[in-house]
C-alpha cells in the first residue's frame, strides 16, 4: 500500500496528482536550455505540487504563491546546471523549492539551521492502523499534528505529501541518508498515530 493512503482517500482531496516521474521530463528539461515551450510544460505539470508543498508548511497563500513562482524562476535560469546522471528533474526542482523554503525561514525567524532543530523522543510504531476514524476527519487531524513536530519532519512529509518522491531522492534534497529519511518516516507515523489515537480515547 503506497504510503499516501493511509491519510487519503481517493476523491480528488489531496490526491497525488504527479506520480511517478515520466521519461520525458528529462527530454523536457534538456529542450527546455533552448526552448522555453519546453519549461512551460515541467511548470504545467509540476506548478501544483510545488505549491502544494511550500502551501503544507507555510499555510499561508500569498507567501506560497511567492516562493513558487521564485522556484521556478531559479529553475529556469539554473537548467544549465541541471545533471541527469545524478538525480531526478523533481528531485532536482524539489531541492530549489527546499532551499527557497529555507531562505524564507531565515529571513522570517533566523535559525543556525532546520537541522540543528530539536527532536522528540518518541519510540517508531510498528503499524498506522487507522481505519476505525472517519477519513476525512483524519485529514484535517493528520496535518494539525504534523504541525506540531520538529520542523525537519514537517519538510521531510511536505515533501512525501506534496509529490510523493522516492525516499532517496528526499533523502539528496534534504542532504541526509536515505536510511535516515527512513527512519524519520517510521518514528513520524508512530508520534502521529499515538497523538492522533489519543484524541479519540
Amino acid at each position: 500500500m503506497r504510503l499516501l493512503s493511509v491519510f487519503f482517500d481517493t476523491d480528488g482531496s489531496f490526491s497525488d496528482s504527479s506520480g511517478t516521474p515520466e521519461s520525458s521530463d528529462l527530454d523536457l528539461a534538456l529542450k527546455a536550455r533552448e526552448n522555453p515551450d519546453s519549461f512551460a510544460q515541467l511548470f504545467e505539470k509540476y506548478l501544483t505540487p510545488v505549491y502544494r508543498y511550500f502551501f503544507f508548511r507555510l499555510r499561508h497563500r500569498e507567501d506560497s504563491e511567492d516562493l513558487t513562482s521564485l522556484t521556478f524562476e531559479k529553475a529556469f535560469l539554473g537548467l544549465k546546471n541541471f545533471r541527469d546522471d545524478s538525480t531526478s528533474f523533481p528531485a532536482w526542482l524539489f531541492k530549489i523549492a527546499n532551499n527557497c523554503l529555507i531562505d524564507h525561514y531565515r529571513r522570517i525567524k533566523p535559525v543556525d539551521s532546520l537541522d540543528e532543530l530539536s527532536e522528540t523522543g518518541f519510540e517508531p510504531s510498528e503499524n498506522f492502523d487507522l481505519q476505525g476514524l472517519n477519513r476525512k476527519m483524519l485529514i484535517t487531524e493528520v496535518w494539525e499534528e504534523i504541525r506540531t513536530l520538529p520542523e525537519k519532519y514537517q519538510t521531510l512529509w511536505a515533501l512525501k505529501l506534496a509529490s510523493d518522491l522516492p525516499h532517496q531522492e528526499i533523502a539528496k534534497i534534504l542532504n541526509i541518508s536515505e536510511n535516515n529519511v527512513n527512519v524519520m518516516i517510521h518514528r513520524s507515523l508512530g508520534m502521529l498515530r499515538k497523538k492522533i489515537l489519543n484524541r479519540h480515547k
